[in-house]
């Protein structure tokens, strides 16, 4: 897990299954409420391997960006977690509202993956349950972006209006070195500046 600082950032990447650590130097931060929150960039709904990327590729058991996100959230208890972007539609539903009632619909398909029974120690129908009622609780879609930029300047404004102090990024390896990129522009333009994390899933576009 590597830490790398600049314009006043704390950026981590941060990996499933391992714990967060921080060299914060403001002693006062150590003291503030931590409230996180995590961006699930989204992907053109009419990508090839759509599903592959954003949700896994089972046969390898490698998680996409969604069930990633999910564990994440449960590991980091995450305060919200909000799928973007408005940049693309399927049968009239954005890519963000698309994403967000896939998520919801698949959650029983985490049992598909080692990875989620292992954390969860086995997964009984009750905490299926449970787990599907916290995503609902905490997550919301972004529509009206249709760019990555526009995206993180969408997020900006929510993770801002909610206190949040820590965010973490999800998307595939090869789009969140971007991702770091325009969030650190979008972020240090609008005064905002949470302590920034980048968590990437599995798969990738190919």
């Amino acid at each position: 897990m590597g830490i790398r600082g600049i314009h006043g950032f704390i950026f981590i990447f941060i990996y499933l299954a391992l714990p967060v650590s921080s060299n914060q130097n403001n002693h006062a931060e150590a003291f503030k409420p931590r409230k996180t929150a995590i961006l699930v960039h989204g992907l053109h709904l009419q990508a090839d391997g759509w599903e592959k990327v954003v949700w896994g590729d089972v046969a390898n058991q490698k998680l996409g960006r969604v069930p990633h996100a999910i564990m994440l959230a449960e590991q980091e208890a995450a305060s919200i977690v909000v799928f973007g972007t408005g940049g693309s539609e399927m049968h009239g539903v954005k890519e963000g509202a698309f994403t967000l009632q896939f998520m919801k619909r698949n959650i029983p398909r985490l049992l598909a993956f080692d990875s989620v029974r292992s954390h969860f120690k086995g997964m009984s129908n009750s905490v299926l349950a449970d787990l599907a009622n916290r995503m609902a609780a905490i997550s919301v879609c972004e529509t009206e972006s249709r760019n990555t930029v526009e995206e993180l300047e969408q997020a900006c404004s929510l993770f801002d209006f909610a206190g949040v102090n820590r965010v973490i990024l999800v998307s595939s390896p090869t789009h969140l070195p971007r991702v770091l990129r325009d969030a650190i522009t979008v972020f240090e333009a609008r005064g905002y500046h949470p302590t920034l994390l980048v968590s990437p899933s599995e798969t990738c576009y190919e």
